[in-house]
């Protein structure tokens, strides 16, 4: 189950092409995408990942401020 909505999403032309000539790259990318999602941040660094947490939390109480937009 997500803990947000993506919203836009958006890609380069280049990643388009690949996408395009490389199957296995659009379901690699919606992967990351899905694990994005459900709070997976992958290979961020720990102050990232703490920034993103932060974010999740005061989108969900509605309490303080994160200090910008979540990393990707």
């Amino acid at each position: 189950m997500s803990l947000f909505e993506l919203g836009r999403v958006v890609m380069t032309s280049g990643v388009k092409e690949r996408m395009e000539q490389d199957p296995s790259m659009r379901s690699f990318l919606d992967g990351c995408l899905k694990r994005h999602s459900v709070g997976d941040w992958g290979c961020l660094d720990e102050e990232d990942k703490e920034m993103n947490d932060t974010a999740l939390e005061v989108e969900r109480t509605g309490e303080g401020e994160p200090d910008s937009l979540m990393s990707v």
